[in-house]
């Protein structure tokens, strides 16, 4: 006997480790992320509704999360079923340090989701992010060191940094010390 009946339908089963990835990069638990991935889980997994990592800790400004997982090999423009990226999620919710690290790794300021909609249609009017990724369509990116807040201090304390004053007498650089000077 042929049952013609409606066949149920099975959502994909998702390992718990996925869908703790999924969470702990939503709520920023950098260690925690740390320790899954270090169990060797992809770090593009989805959870049950097609996000991955990257996705929820953008939409959430997780800057962190998201260069934990960008570290670890993500992709930095993954699509959801809406054809929706991470990036899309960061201008939406105005996270613009997190939307200006996805530029600098490569997601794609103008790709557009399956409602026709850009990044920059996503975001807020008027914002620092809308103007951000209008610069980027026209070529102009973010300064890394702007991103990363990288002011260029030296990585020795300043008092032990030698400051070399110039000679009163010459109004030049005082001579090289060293090796023996002829007269």
């Amino acid at each position: 006997m042929e049952d013609t009946g409606p066949k149920p339908t099975y959502m994909k089963c998702t390992n718990f480790m996925e869908e703790s990835l999924c969470m702990a990069a939503a709520e920023g638990k950098l260690n925690k992320m740390i320790r899954i991935l270090q169990e060797r889980v992809d770090p593009d997994c989805r959870n049950g509704v097609g996000y991955t990592p990257l996705h929820l800790a953008a939409q959430a400004g997780q800057f962190e999360a998201v260069k934990l997982l960008l570290c670890n090999w993500a992709s930095p423009d993954p699509l959801n079923a809406s054809k929706v990226s991470p990036l899309h999620l960061a201008a939406k919710n105005d996270h613009y340090k997190v939307a200006q690290l996805l530029i600098l790794v490569g997601a794609d300021p103008g790709r557009a989701c399956w409602s026709g909609c850009t990044p920059r249609e996503f975001a807020p009017f008027d914002s620092a992010t809308q103007h951000m990724i209008e610069q980027c369509l026209k070529g102009e990116y973010p300064d890394p060191l702007d991103v990363f807040e990288m002011k260029g201090e030296p990585l020795v304390p300043a008092f032990s940094i030698p400051v070399i004053e110039p000679d009163p007498k010459k109004g030049a650089a005082p001579k090289k010390e060293g090796g023996p000077t002829k007269k």
